[in-house]
This record gives structure tokens, sequence and C-alpha cells, in this order.
């Protein structure tokens, strides 16, 4: 198994999902979409947030007695956390001998001292079935925005296929075939190998802390960030979440990432994923503290992915669900209208006439329905100046669909925080909500977006 990322060129960003499909097509009679099961070894969910996710798409790869150093950025802060590892999509258990989880200082190396044993049930050891999650038990680390961490996950014998979320334009390291160590070593010499995939790890939750809610984004690549820079943070999400964060008031919101490249609203895809429809509620609706659901997809119907090419009414009755499955939990629902696109001849099924006249008709409804609660015009944001309506080469990273680290930003800047921070911060009464859902300890928080003092953050690198 090839665990290196596939980065290449700015040009290169479909030819590498595509290279992904062909690697992984093996897999695919493999791929029975399982849901997930209840999560093992819970503590109670009371006044827990969470401040990092990560959206598994597939099972592909191996490991044996190996351990995994996956770098992970949380969104948010609190001084205890606990970690969320996945199996889903897999077809046998996978036992976890070792978890630990530290303050990563560069590369593989942690911080002197920060590391902390993570335990489920007080053991040292999980074994996790097939579909199935666990949660580990409180671990008592500082967190804060955009310090990273690192979570190592030791495993004993010869896996069957991993979950993976395949493009996480983030630099993590695994020790090679027959090395397992055991995760406690900070000096980082073990991790010989880098992967630029994230394996297992499904998010990362807190409490307490100054993060008091999270708003949970879904989307495709330009969600997920493949085209950004890699090992900088600088996805659309990301530049979201550091406006929140300059702002005392709207530090205690943490911007979560469900994106997965290639990913569609309404069809299923062996590597590119559940359709958004249906993987909604693992990826968002059951994480802690979620204030509010965004999403910013469609792109990968029009032009077919799973074919045939989707209409716009197909993507529209898509968002209806969504908008559903949002609103059954009371939270409200905004979206980013669908980004502009170059013509480009080798991707047709994105950027051609049939695939602009799709696009505009989806944005026309997103932003006269009124079925979501707050529109951002992201495809204003990224249109040309001249007029022209197509993506401006300022922001396209080359393939005509795409944007670069300055589209990122203006994604970013479309969303009207005015416009976010009054629907992220109530709950379906428009009254106050909790931090995390309601339970036995729960804490009431009068003003979730209240101020409060700046947060030391780490400047995009």
């Amino acid at each position: 198994m090839r665990h290196d990322a596939k980065r290449g060129s700015s040009r290169g960003i479909l030819a590498a999902l595509r290279a992904v499909v062909r690697a992984t097509a093996s897999l695919a009679p493999l791929l029975a979409l399982a849901a997930p099961g209840a999560a093992a070894g819970a503590d109670s969910d009371a006044g827990w947030v969470t401040v990092w996710t990560s959206s598994p798409q597939a099972a592909s790869g191996t490991f044996t007695d190996q351990t995994l150093r996956m770098i992970v950025s949380p969104r948010g802060a609190g001084s205890t956390l606990r970690l969320r590892l996945t199996n889903r999509y897999a077809t046998s258990p996978v036992t976890f001998a070792y978890v630990h989880v530290g303050r990563r200082a560069q590369g593989a190396a942690l911080v002197a001292g920060s590391n902390r044993r993570v335990t489920f049930g007080g053991a040292r050891r999980v074994t996790v079935a097939a579909g199935e999650t666990a949660v580990s038990d409180p671990v008592r680390l500082d967190v804060r925005p955009f310090e990273d961490l690192a979570v190592s996950i030791r495993v004993d014998g010869t896996t069957g296929p991993a979950p993976v979320h395949l493009i996480a334009s983030q630099t993590s390291y695994l020790t090679p075939p027959g090395a397992s160590v055991r995760g406690d070593e900070e000096d980082g010499g073990a991790y010989t190998r880098t992967t630029g995939s994230l394996y297992y790890l499904a998010a990362l939750d807190v409490r307490p802390g100054r993060t008091e809610g999270a708003i949970g984004i879904i989307g495709d690549s330009i969600t997920d960030g493949v085209a950004s820079t890699p090992d900088t943070n600088r996805r659309w999400p990301d530049v979201l979440q550091r406006r929140l964060l300059a702002e005392s008031r709207r530090a205690r919101l943490a911007v979560l990432n469900a994106g997965i490249g290639g990913n569609q609203v309404t069809r299923d895809h062996a590597v590119f994923g559940d359709a958004a429809v249906n993987r909604i509620g693992p990826d968002l609706l059951e994480l802690s503290g979620l204030r509010a659901v965004v999403f910013l997809e469609g792109i990968n119907d029009v032009a077919g992915n799973t074919p045939p090419r989707a209409s716009a009414a197909e993507i529209i009755d898509g968002y209806r669900s969504l908008i559903a499955a949002a609103r059954a939990q009371g939270l409200p629902v905004m979206a980013l209208t669908l980004t502009p696109t170059a013509p480009n001849p080798n991707l047709p099924g994105h950027t051609d006439e049939q695939a602009v006249a799709v696009r505009h008709e989806v944005n026309h409804w997103l932003r006269t329905s009124g079925e979501v609660d707050a529109v951002f015009d992201a495809e204003a944001a990224l249109s040309a100046a001249d007029g022209s309506g197509v993506l401006g080469a300022a922001f396209d990273v080359g393939d005509g669909l795409h944007p670069n680290d300055a589209g990122m930003r203006a994604i970013a800047e479309s969303v009207d925080l005015a416009a976010l921070l009054p629907l992220a911060c109530r709950d379906a009464g428009n009254g106050p909500r909790l931090a995390g859902p309601a339970g036995p300890g729960a804490v009431r928080v009068d003003d979730p977006c209240r101020a409060s003092p700046r947060l030391p953050l780490r400047p995009a690198r």
C-alpha cells in the first residue's frame, strides 16, 4: 500500500483523485457502506464540544505492527480532551494496543513531557468492531486553536483495510511495518515514513474551555482543501475559523471541516464516500456541541462523479434532505453558492455549458427559495472581475475548478459573520443553548458567543 499522499502540481488535483480511484478500485467490493455503530466506552456527552474532525471515506490499505502518528490541528480550546477512533467502512475488527496524544513540536517530534496515554474504559487496549466507533476516556491536556497535536495509534499484527481520509493536506507519520514501537516516544525518530492521509482518527472533543459550540461544514474537495497549500491550514474553513478567533466575542465557536474530495450530495461513491445526504449524521450531527450546519457541495453531482450527471432538481432535493436532517435536531442551516468554473476540456463535466447551466439553476434556487437560514455568495466572490462569470484567474489553482489559497480566502470572506453569528448562537427556540447536548451535569451558557479574552493564535504558515 502506498501511504504517501499524491500532491503533485497545482494542475494535478483531479489527476490525483483519479489515481486514488485506480489505486483503490480493487477494494470496491469491500466497501459495503455500513452504518456506524454506537460509540463504545463514551464518557457522558454533557459539556463536550468537538473541535476537530475528519470524515472517513473508504477502507484502504493495511498496517502490520506499526504506529501511526496522526497530526491534527484543533479549532478550539479546552483543558481536557477525548478522541474518537473509527472503524467505519472496515470489514474486520481492529485492536489498538496503545494510543497516545501529545503536543507536536516539529515533524514527528513532540514537546517534551506533553505526551499522554489514552485509555478506553480504563484499558490501554481497545478492539473496535467493523463499522463501529470508540470514544476514549478523558485526557488532561491543554488544547488551543491551531496548536498541533500528535495522536499516536499502535496496531499489532496485520489489520484489514483501514478507514481513511485520503487527502488531508497535512503530513502525518508512521513507523515501517514490523517496527511497532509504543507511541510514547517523544523524539519522533522511529517515525520514518510520511503520509498525506488520515487513518482511524475521526474526531477530537474538548471540555471545559472557552470553546462552547461548533459550526459543521459539509462539502467536497473545495471544502476539504485539496488545492490549498499542504501543511499550512489554508482551507477556507480554516480561514473562517481565523476570522472568528480574531474577534473575541466569536472566539467560542469551532469550525469543523467535514469535506471529502470528490464527494457528492446525492450519490455514494466507493472511494469518494457516502453521499452527503447519507453521511451528514455520522460526519456532523453525531458530533458534540454542534450549533449550526453549513454546506458547499454539488459540483461533483453536476459532473456525474457517480454517473449519470445530476439535474438541478436532483441536487436541490438533496439539499432539502440535508436541511431536514439538520432541522430535525433544531439546528439552523446555511449554504454557500456553488463556485464558478473556467472552461477546461479535460474536465468537461465540471466546466462545460451543461455544467454551467445546472450550476446557475442551483445557485438561483439557493439565493431565492428562502429554504435555508442564510446564503453566502461564494460564486460572486470568485468570479472574474470582467463580468464573464468564470472563475477568476487570481483564484484558480490552474484547472478551472479548484480555488487556490487566495480563492480559499475569498470563499471564507464571503461568509457574513453578522448573519452567521446569531444563527450559530441560538437554539431552535431562539434562546440560549447548552454547551453540548442536555444531560446530567450539563452547564447552561447564557450567551455562548459572549465576549472572552482572545486566545493565542498560531499565524497561518
